[in-house]
Formats: C-alpha cells, sequence, structure tokens
C-alpha cells in the first residue's frame, strides 16, 4: 500500500527520494515473501503444508526455510565478495539459525 501511495505521490510531486523507497518498500516486500518461517511467506507456506500434512507441515517448512537461509548465505558470502556489502549474508545467517532444521533432526533421532 505505501509503495502504491508513493507511486501516486511522485507523479504530484518528483523527487529522486521517493523513488529510492519506493524500491526499498518493494524490496523489503518481496523478501518478506520467501518460504523461510520466521518470515511471513514462511508462515503461509507452513499453514499451506500443515492444511494438507498436518502432522508433517511444520517439518518441511522447516527443511525449506534452512535451504532457503543457505542459498542466501551462499549468495551473500559471494556479494560480500565481489561488493564488500554483508547485508544479503546477515539476513541469511538470521534464516539459517531461525529455520532450526539441527533441532528437526535431533528431534526424530530421540522418537
Amino acid at each position: 500500500f505505501c509503495a502504491c501511495l508513493c507511486t501516486f505521490l511522485v507523479r504530484l510531486w518528483p523527487a529522486p527520494g521517493l523513488y529510492r523507497f519506493i524500491g526499498c518498500h518493494l524490496t523489503l516486500a518481496l523478501f518478506n515473501l520467501l518460504p523461510a518461517l520466521p518470515l511471513d511467506g514462511g508462515r503461509a507456506l507452513q499453514a499451506l503444508l500443515e492444511s494438507r500434512w498436518p502432522f508433517a507441515g511444520e517439518d518441511i517448512t522447516r527443511i525449506i526455510g534452512g535451504g532457503v537461509g543457505l542459498v542466501l548465505v551462499l549468495l551473500g558470502l559471494r556479494i560480500l565478495q565481489i561488493n564488500r556489502n554483508p547485508t544479503l549474508l546477515t539476513a541469511g545467517a538470521v534464516i539459517l539459525l531461525k529455520s532450526d532444521v539441527k533441532t528437526l533432526y535431533t528431534s526424530r533421532k530421540n522418537c
């Protein structure tokens, strides 16, 4: 909603700062839709999977979230190597740590 409002405002009052704000806002919104559990996309995926497989939905979501976190960490390492920006690496590490795949393995092992 905010990006749409700013797009309307840019037509009335063109300012370079609004273009940057729109870009940052859309990037953050798309990032939030990634299918990793701490993000909204992960919660939507978990709800969808739990409606189909009630006992395995959360586990599948954790595995997918761990994979997304791992991909983001690897991409973040490459971006850090190219232009010294640790943002994606940090976000990927947080998602990877929050996915808690290790606990999933140990809880299955103890059953």
